[in-house]
């Protein structure tokens, strides 16, 4: 199944150049964490964050 770890914010200013905006995300998987990466691809912008797996 799927349990929500948490989420992720990523700020995409300028609302007049519409909703169709290009940002790069990635997940890492590890041993005990899953580790979040977006990249807004207009301004280099870079958002991480990392959830702890609990078993």
């Amino acid at each position: 199944g799927m349990k929500m770890l948490g989420k992720m914010k990523i700020d995409l200013p300028d609302p007049q150049r519409g909703k169709n905006r290009l940002v790069e995300f990635t997940l890492t998987f590890g041993t005990m964490e899953v580790k979040a990466t977006a990249i807004n691809k207009r301004t280099g912008q870079t958002y991480e964050s990392t959830f702890i797996l609990e078993f």
